[in-house]
């Protein structure tokens, strides 16, 4: 926190408090200086007011009060790099690092502390030696989170006729390829038999079909002396295709495994996590979660076309769930129907179609057995039993039994109303 400096002020008094009358203050401190650094104690909206303390140790008027808020940080800080490029070949032993960060944030290149402007932004000369240099960026912010990025950059002080910023093997998802380099002056130039006008850099856009293609830079001096350099550039423009067998989307078995085969060479992840792959072949074992489970294959060529594949797997091995059960008439005399109804809910895979049921009439130790149908619009079972001539007695479920779609099952008896 900083204010500006007051007149005949030798220090100031802080204030800082959790509402803007100030009538819980949270921390108190004195200074003669014209800042203060504060560590949060608990995260929120903050109040934070100052007044000066001259020699004769007369207080100001209280500041305006400023609100903030506080939290902790856990965010690394942004930090990016215009140059020099990745792979870049270079004919200097110093390479100028440029990139942006936070502002406030301190930046180191190689282990050497490098000043940032007020915008965030450095430009900082690094010494190179001859063949590859790995340069580290490190941005740190006043939390302590930290950002890094890093540069392999080549050093190539060979006077040779041709220097390409390119790799002389590429595998590009792009049918265009910007080829860069440098020529010594007086070199005349071609790339894949097409002259280049060039005098010092070039740079050359190629537009090639998808497919293998050897492309030769070839250059030439006054006196007849010749160079060729041979790239091999392959063109993908397909993404890898996710073959997998056929998973049920639902099950009672919390232990599943997804096989199946790439069409090409590539990476795949599930979830975020890397999954091993030989011959193009995968075998991942899954572990599933009572409920709703989500798989995502993702798949990356050595060109970077990416594809993914979604899987959705229900994990059910709970019982439905008895709500309510009934029967009517609730007395019978002998020669008639008696209807019963099974309320229940499922959350999971949903009850099936069919279940069973008996009722035993009260007194007497007979009982009459019927098949419950499921009622799929009023989430009700529903069955009927022939109660024969002469026999009565009160009508109470002796048992029933009632399965979901998975099998799991459900065993009365349950008490009617």
């Amino acid at each position: 926190m900083e204010w500006e400096k007051t007149e005949k002020a030798v220090r100031y008094q802080i204030e800082i408090g959790k509402d803007r009358d100030f009538t819980e203050i949270t921390d108190f401190a004195r200074t003669d200086k014209s800042f203060y650094e504060w560590e949060r104690k608990d995260r929120g909206i903050f109040y934070f007011r100052i007044f000066s303390i001259d020699p004769e140790n007369f207080a100001g008027p209280f500041s305006e009060t400023v609100e903030f808020y506080a939290d902790t940080d856990k965010s690394p800080p942004f930090l990016s790099l215009h140059s020099p490029e990745e792979n870049q070949i270079l004919l200097s032993h110093e390479v100028r690092v440029e990139g942006n960060t936070e502002k406030h944030a301190e930046v180191r290149i190689n282990d050497l502390a490098v000043t940032i402007d007020e915008k965030g932004a450095f430009a900082h000369p690094v010494p190179l030696r001859e063949g590859e240099n790995i340069i580290l960026v490190l941005a740190q912010d006043r939390a302590g989170n930290i950002s890094r990025l890093e540069r392999k950059v080549i050093c190539n002080r060979e006077e040779r006729m041709i220097r390409l910023d390119t790799p002389p093997e590429m595998i590009l998802n792009s049918p265009q390829l910007t080829l860069k380099g440098r020529i010594r002056p007086h070199t005349l130039l071609e790339i894949g038999g097409k002259k280049i006008a060039a005098s010092d850099h070039f740079s050359h856009v190629l537009t090639l079909p998808e497919g293998e293609h050897d492309i030769a830079v070839r250059g030439r001096s006054p006196s007849g002396e010749t160079e060729e350099i041979l790239l091999h550039i392959r063109v993908d423009l397909t993404a890898p295709e996710i073959r997998s067998e056929t998973i049920a989307d639902m099950t009672g078995q919390a232990q599943q495994e997804l096989s199946g085969i790439l069409s090409e060479t590539a990476e795949l992840e599930i979830n975020g996590e890397p999954v091993p792959v030989q011959d193009r072949k995968f075998r991942i074992p899954l572990k599933l979660k009572e409920g709703q489970n989500l798989f995502l294959l993702q798949a990356a060529d050595p060109a970077g076309n990416r594809s993914q594949k979604q899987f959705r797997i229900l994990l059910d091995t709970k019982a439905p769930e008895v709500k309510q059960s009934r029967c009517f008439p609730k007395r019978v005399k002998g020669g008639e129907i008696v209807i019963c109804e099974i309320s229940v809910s499922d959350s999971g895979s949903g009850p099936a179609r069919t279940g069973s049921f008996s009722i035993s009439l009260i007194p007497g130790t007979q009982y009459f057995a019927g098949i419950l149908s499921l009622n799929r619009e009023k989430e009700i079972f529903e069955g009927s039993v022939f109660v024969p001539p002469g026999v009565q007695g009160r009508v109470k479920i002796r048992s029933f039994q009632i399965q979901d779609r998975l099998g799991n099952e459900i065993v009365g008896p349950h008490i009617s109303e």
